[in-house]
């Protein structure tokens, strides 16, 4: 399915954000959105709508069509119906298995931010070794993870911010 989608031509530049799209979130998505379009990159994510194919479906091909990806594990927590949102974790799985078989040539890097160090332990342990950056809730840091992130694959990522971050309301 998403892996045998065909190779955007601006595959090299998509950067799949996964995270909370609420109003608490908003300023670390914002700060996240602002790194990765002024780095020169392309963000994409899982408000990008085409109703006309299943949710999952969606995120799976928006993943596959994308070389890096970034899955914010900060808020994996217990909610008022005393469970916890399994959406970031899974969908940071669909990356992983994407990175894990894509053919040669197109490659996919994931990152993975948290705001507290070795939160990520209590909920997906799994994810050792995959070294979450940490932003303590603060855009600030966001913007410094996310460019350490693509900076580990991507030369381009290391050059200085072309604009100035200013908070978004």
């Amino acid at each position: 399915m998403a892996l045998s989608v065909k190779k955007p031509r601006d595959y090299d530049t998509r950067v799949f954000i996964n995270c909370p799209f609420d109003d608490e979130y908003k300023p670390l998505f914002d700060a996240i959105v602002f790194t990765i379009h002024d780095l020169g990159f392309q963000a994409r994510h899982a408000l990008i709508d085409n109703s006309s194919v299943i949710r999952v479906e969606r995120i799976a091909t928006e993943i596959a069509t994308c070389k890096y990806s970034i899955h914010d594990m900060s808020r994996v927590e217990v909610g008022a119906n005393k469970l916890p949102r399994f959406n970031m974790p899974f969908e940071a799985g669909i990356a992983y298995t994407v990175h894990a078989l894509q053919p040669k040539g197109r490659e996919h890097h994931m990152g993975v931010l948290d705001s507290k160090p070795y939160q990520y332990q209590a909920s997906i342990s799994d994810l050792a070794g995959l070294d979450p950056k940490v932003h303590g809730n603060d855009p600030d840091q966001v913007i410094q993870c996310v460019r350490e992130i693509l900076q580990r694959t991507c030369a381009s990522a290391s050059r200085p911010l072309r604009h100035g971050w200013r908070k978004l309301s």
